[in-house]
């Protein structure tokens, strides 16, 4: 039971993925990057304030799931919007 609770950040890695292509379309990067930033925080600190293992199992797919949001968004950010000299 406890071994699965590290397959949970790939799972999240996996759905965050997929979900990302279509936030890109719909939503501003900046927008994306904050709320990302604001998945990941919440799920690494749900995930060391709780002992249950339902709640620290969506806290490491909220963190996966944020995780990859910037993975993949902040080098697209990052062409887009920094100018190279």
């Amino acid at each position: 039971m406890m071994g699965s609770l590290g397959s949970f950040v790939f799972f999240g890695f996996v759905i965050g993925s997929i979900a990302s292509t279509f936030m890109m379309d719909v939503f501003s990067y900046k927008i994306v990057l904050c709320i990302s930033m604001i998945g990941h925080a919440s799920g690494e600190i749900l995930f060391i304030t709780n002992t249950n293992y339902y709640v620290v199992a969506f806290a490491r797919f909220l963190s996966g799931f944020g995780q990859i949001l910037l993975v993949v968004y902040t080098p697209v950010f990052l062409d887009l919007y920094i100018v190279n000299e």
